[in-house]
């Protein structure tokens, strides 16, 4: 479970948060897969909430 930040309120909060997340972890193993630039498209567009998108990486792994 993620600490009780305040949460990303507009889709332009949280497509800057995703691609910060992306630049830090270009070229890593930490770079994300197809699925889960998937479900971050999803969260910055407000369907899903970032514990969902967690929630749903857990049960596919």
């Amino acid at each position: 479970m993620c600490p009780n930040y305040p949460p990303l309120q507009s889709a332009e909060q949280r497509r800057r948060a995703v691609l910060w997340a992306l630049r830090v972890a270009r070229q890593t193993a930490l770079d994300p897969n197809k699925q889960e630039r998937r479900l971050l498209a999803r969260f910055i567009l407000g369907q899903l909430t970032l514990d969902e998108v967690l929630q749903r990486l857990e049960q596919s792994s």
